[in-house]
């Protein structure tokens, strides 16, 4: 409204310095200067006046100074809107350039320098008075910052396989029966024994006994070392060595990785399968390690006996408690013998998966406590039947 009362004002201080006669016709527009298309219903009136570029009061250019800021956006919009504003108003796209800078050179707008990126303005409202507004920050992905690696967490350590304070128990040592070098028969017609054949084993050290519940417990006392059976929560080797109320008697419960740890701790190995059958049939493929005949009494009494308790039933070499008693352990794979023939049911397991024991156990059969009787499990596995002796 205001804008019109000005401009009625303008148009009617222009007709007064019109000519007086009466009769006089509407000046001609210049022909040098544009005709507005358009004239804005405000200005309208019976007879046309003629405004030149220049007869604009000040306040008229400064409104058009103001819409041709906004109707461009800024004083560097586009052209178009620039000719939009100036057909309106009658004026030249020139005229109009120099309204933008006399509006620039009187302060009508001040001259912006580079315009920083238009904000989203915050209502006064949002934010009470009180709160500072914080400057906004770039937000940070979380994958821009890697995580810390947490490394795994390791098995706990039950409190029984902690090496205990005081006094340590005895370290035992156990005698060695030397094996010399030379060969053998090792296995026999039977199934998965077949073909009989000739091995040659180099000159080697077997232990006389079975490793004993006093000597592991030696082994866990200064490694601390835990067995599969704790890890899994199994019943342990303590149990049966406390069930046995005495410390000479072979431990069991223990997996071959169990009877590995324990030889290299003491500097040994766990001995071959061709190892284990030469020291305990000799050179004169025995049956048994006392001889080829059947005999009950010679066998290495319960799982509760201590060892070494039948000397009667020593092998050729002396090496004790090799039928009965519990299985044993060897290094080998559970692999067939080189022309075995197949046909037995045992020959599927055969392979990189399960490793070959020895002897028998407490529980055995006669078949079962042959020199060459094979048998097998995972390296994982830990039973009451069955322990281990080292070599080297």
């Amino acid at each position: 409204m205001k804008k019109s009362l000005l401009l009625l004002t303008v148009v009617m201080m222009l007709g007064a310095c019109a000519s007086p006669t009466p009769e006089a016709t509407p000046t001609p527009v210049p022909t040098s200067m544009p005709v507005a298309t358009s004239v804005p219903r405000f200005l309208a009136t019976p007879t046309p006046v003629a405004l030149t570029e220049t007869s604009f009061i000040e306040p008229i250019r400064k409104q058009i100074f103001d819409e041709l800021v906004d109707a461009q956006g800024g004083i560097s919009g586009n052209e178009e809107a620039r000719a939009t504003v100036a057909e309106r108003w009658g004026i030249s796209v020139d005229a109009a350039e120099e309204i933008i800078s006399e509006g620039l050179e009187k302060g009508w707008l001040p001259a912006p320098t580079t315009a920083p990126p238009t904000a989203t303005p915050i209502p006064p409202t949002a934010i009470p008075a009180a709160t500072p507004i914080p400057p906004t920050a770039t937000p940070i992905q979380p994958t821009q910052i890697p995580p810390t690696p947490i490394p795994p967490t390791p098995t706990p350590i039950p409190p029984t396989a902690t090496p205990p304070q005081g006094t340590p128990p005895p370290k035992i040592e156990t005698p060695m029966i030397a094996i010399p070098a030379g060969q053998f028969t090792m296995g026999s017609d039977h199934e998965i024994e077949r073909p009989p054949h000739l091995v040659f084993v180099e000159a080697f050290e077997i232990d006389k006994f079975k490793v004993t519940n006093e000597q592991f417990e030696r082994f866990v006392w200064e490694t601390g070392y835990v067995t599969k059976a704790e890890k899994a929560g199994d019943t342990p080797w303590r149990y049966w060595a406390n069930k046995n109320d005495t410390a000479n008697r072979p431990v069991v419960k223990v997996s071959w990785n169990d009877a590995k740890a324990f030889c290299e701790w003491a500097g040994k190995r766990l001995p071959s399968e061709a190892e284990w059958e030469k020291a305990a049939r000799g050179t004169d493929a025995r049956t048994y390690p006392w001889g080829n005949e059947w005999e009950p009494e010679n066998i290495a009494g319960g799982w509760n006996a201590p060892v070494g308790s039948n000397p009667a039933a020593a092998s050729p070499y002396g090496v004790m408690d090799m039928a009965g008693h519990v299985g044993e352990w060897t290094s080998d794979w559970f692999q067939p013998y080189p022309g075995y023939p197949g046909g037995d049911s045992a020959a599927q397991y055969f392979g990189e998966k399960y490793r070959v024991i020895r002897g028998g156990g407490w529980s055995s059969s006669q078949e079962l406590l042959r020199t060459t009787h094979r048998s097998a499990s995972s390296e994982t596995v830990a039973n009451d039947d069955v322990g281990f002796r080292c070599a080297r």
